[in-house]
């Protein structure tokens, strides 16, 4: 679902993505920077309704797009793990002291 331009995380992207589906969202916060940076959806610009509804057609119409948008949440499942959250938490850490 649509977030507004004021919040900038969404446990729904990162619930969507742990699951290996992809995701249509604005391009606000961080949510267009995940989505774009494993290619796992479509990224719509800032309140354009048109666009998100383009994007999303895009998707259901374009069975290509639509398997290379769900590698792309694969992607981001496999990277993005409470796992690797702490590796790089310790690693800052390490780098600090």
């Amino acid at each position: 679902f649509p977030y507004r331009a004021e919040l900038d995380q969404s446990g729904a992207l990162l619930r969507a993505l742990g699951a290996g589906v992809p995701a249509v969202v604005y391009d606000v916060g961080g949510l267009g920077e995940v989505v774009s940076r494993y290619g796992a959806g479509r990224v719509a610009p800032p309140d354009d309704i048109e666009a998100l509804a383009a994007a999303i057609r895009e998707l259901l119409d374009d069975e290509d797009a639509l398997a290379q948008a769900r590698a792309g949440a694969g992607r981001a499942r496999a990277e993005l793990t409470w796992e690797a959250a702490a590796a790089a938490h310790l690693a800052l850490y390490r780098e600090l002291v």
